[in-house]
């Protein structure tokens, strides 16, 4: 068995599971867990059935198989990456042995690593991410105390520059977000806005050409948000190959931390495009840093499309690439016109095909 990366379709959110072979042990890696309608939703309409969404349907495989998550990653505090696993958490067939080790960025752990006291840990603050979704703090201060009471909880802070050697499961990650100056702003910034970097991605420059949107492409937007900036994002290296999971992070941190590393070219087997393909996230400097021919964006046809400029941007980086959606049916004739096909090599593909 070799290395498989699955991108799960969990609407609007990320939820990533690598599962792979070490030491004769099945491992299981999961990133995120879109929203909690990727764990169970009702039908909308009769006879209002409870559907299994694909969050669940993966934890019901696990357990099938008497497999575990060896480590459950939580980016950050984002509704469409944290509200599967808070449902599951919250219902009667959640069983703490099925997770070995969480890491999340709590507001306590970030609190602590700053030294800076924290006037209320139980507020709420709500932020329309696509409209539709709710940002929560309050759900990562339940999140927060379900994992510690577990007893699941790696209680560390994940931070930029670090190096984490996971030798029991044969993984090693380089951190590259968030930085400290993020974590700040992820405490001390908690109020209500709603920048434009948040809202749902524009579907005007899908009928623009490729050639068209990168004749007049900017390339001056980025997302400043605090959740965002402070997301994790890491290199990960699993045998012979290594990833580049962005989540939804600021490409301008991603550059920042490869300079840190004096990386000037960063070879990689596949990259997790931040933010669902937000052009906010995802610039020409930083995709120049990078080789790599798969490129990989989580995202539905309902309220969180991709910016097409955004995929230009990619194209213009790497003629050739392979372009991944986990919706590609529901995506591709609606972003990309025949001219594109002939302007450029590049080609789209399904998650379910992809092969490392």
């Amino acid at each position: 068995m070799g290395i498989k990366v699955d991108f799960l379709k969990v609407l609007n959110g990320d939820a990533i599971h690598i599962s792979y072979n070490h030491n004769q042990r099945d491992i299981n890696i999961v990133i995120d867990s879109g929203t909690d309608k990727a764990y169970e939703e009702e039908e909308q309409n009769p006879p209002y059935d409870i559907i299994d969404g694909e969050f669940k349907k993966l934890i019901n495989r696990l357990k099938k198989k008497k497999e575990t998550i060896n480590l459950l990653i939580l980016t950050h505090v984002d509704d469409d990456h944290i509200g599967g696993v808070l449902k599951w958490m919250e219902s009667s067939d959640f069983d703490s042995k099925m997770i070995k080790r969480v890491w999340f960025n709590s507001g306590q752990l970030i609190n602590e690593y700053i030294n800076s006291k924290e006037e209320d840990n139980t507020f709420e603050l709500k932020l329309d991410i696509f409209e539709s979704l709710k940002t929560s703090i309050s759900d990562g201060v339940s999140f927060e105390n379900k994992i510690d009471k577990s007893g699941i909880w790696d209680r560390k802070l994940i931070k930029a520059d670090d190096i984490h050697n996971e030798k029991e499961i044969g993984a090693k990650f380089l951190i590259l977000s968030p930085y400290k100056d993020n974590l700040k702003k992820l405490l001390n910034e908690w109020r209500i806005k709603e920048p434009d970097s948040l809202k749902t991605s524009s579907k005007v420059d899908y009928k623009d050409t490729i050639k068209e949107l990168l004749e007049k492409d900017k390339d001056k937007d980025y997302d400043n948000t605090p959740h965002n900036v402070s997301s994790i994002a890491f290199i990960l290296e699993i045998q012979s190959k290594k990833f580049l999971f962005l989540a939804d992070s600021s490409h301008v941190t991603i550059a920042k931390s490869l300079k840190r590393l004096k990386i000037k070219s960063l070879d990689v087997d596949l990259v997790k495009i931040s933010h669902h393909g937000s052009k906010y996230n995802t610039s020409n400097n930083l995709l120049k840093k990078i080789n790599c021919n798969k490129y990989v964006i989580s995202t539905n046809q309902h309220g969180s499309r991709p910016y097409k400029v955004t995929i230009a941007r990619i194209i213009k980086s790497n003629p050739n690439c392979e372009i991944y959606f986990n919706y590609k049916a529901e995506l591709e004739d609606k972003i990309f016109l025949p001219q594109d096909y002939e302007d450029f090599k590049f080609s789209v593909h399904s998650t379910k095909d992809l092969v490392l």
